[in-house]
């Protein structure tokens, strides 16, 4: 699961290890799921899926308007926008 925010506190400023890099997102947040990425198959099937925070969809929206941009899944979770969605 990837989960774009600004709200969440991160794991590795609570933990023993420095290197974890995951976020604990607070109850209650609002997200939107932009994009679901099939992995594997059969018994082994496990999809990625793409959550990003309402607020921050609400931004990348007003932006697009006002830039006269398409907007997609691709761009609110920051990931290249020439990457193939599945």
């Amino acid at each position: 699961m990837f989960i774009r925010t600004r709200d969440g506190l991160p794991v590795k400023s609570i933990s023993d290890y420095g290197g974890e890099d995951e976020v604990i997102a607070p109850p209650g947040t609002a997200l939107r799921c932009i994009r679901v990425q099939q992995r594997g198959s059969g018994f082994a099937y496990r999809p990625t899926v793409y959550l990003v925070a309402e607020d921050l969809v609400a931004e990348a929206e007003a932006d697009s308007l006002r830039s006269g941009d398409e907007i997609d899944g691709r761009v609110l979770a920051g990931l290249d926008p020439n990457s193939e969605i599945v």
